[in-house]
């Protein structure tokens, strides 16, 4: 399953990309701005940079067919 993980620099984005990433699934991180210390980035199959409010963002995710998202963003 290809999964979209909105936040994935956080500590709880992190944390379920992590986790999806070693039952199998493709993940892929949406993050507005490139964090290079990713310890988990191994299991990513695709890092997006963008902001959701972008409309090209829209259609960047649209080619990768995305199953699932999770949104762990807080304000």
């Amino acid at each position: 399953m290809k999964i979209l993980v909105v936040g994935a620099s956080g500590y709880l984005g992190g944390k379920i990309t992590e986790y999806l990433s070693l039952l199998g699934h493709e993940v892929y991180v949406l993050m507005r701005n490139k964090v290079n210390d990713l310890l988990w980035n191994s299991g990513i199959s695709k890092v997006i940079i963008g902001d959701l409010r972008d409309p090209h963002v829209f259609s960047t995710l649209a080619y990768f067919q995305i199953d699932a998202v999770v949104y762990t963003v807080s304000l």
